[in-house]
């Protein structure tokens, strides 16, 4: 049995809601907040996307979480919040960073009791 395996470039497709993404897809995972716990998931969860980048702005896509609140937090190094949004709507919606941010920030999005994080390149 024979497997191959390659790189893959992966260019953000429509939207889950079915709109047109823009930019970069910003990849997040799950974060539980740091609490301990016994529960061992059996697959990864499906994370939806949520957010997109192109140069200094964010789009949030909070249509894909069936138009719920979404809290976009950028955080420095520092874990100092440089920049907090909050948005709702079916509607891609801009976010624009400020100009002066550059090199590498975390990003945390909230929806409900669920907190999504990554890391996003300016």
């Amino acid at each position: 049995l024979m497997l191959g395996f390659g790189l893959m470039c992966v260019t953000p497709a429509a939207a889950d809601d079915g709109a047109t993404s823009l930019g970069t897809a910003v990849g997040l995972t799950y974060s539980n907040g740091g609490k301990s716990t016994s529960y061992i998931p059996r697959s990864p969860a499906y994370i939806p996307t949520l957010l997109s980048i192109s140069g200094h702005t964010l789009y949030a896509y909070p249509g894909n979480v069936g138009g719920a609140q979404m809290t976009v937090t950028v955080l420095d190094g520092n874990d100092e919040a440089v920049a907090v949004y909050t948005v709702s709507g079916t509607d891609i919606v801009p976010l624009s960073l400020p100009a002066d941010l550059a090199g590498d920030y975390d990003v945390e999005v909230g929806v409900g009791d669920i907190v999504y994080v990554g890391v996003i390149s300016l």
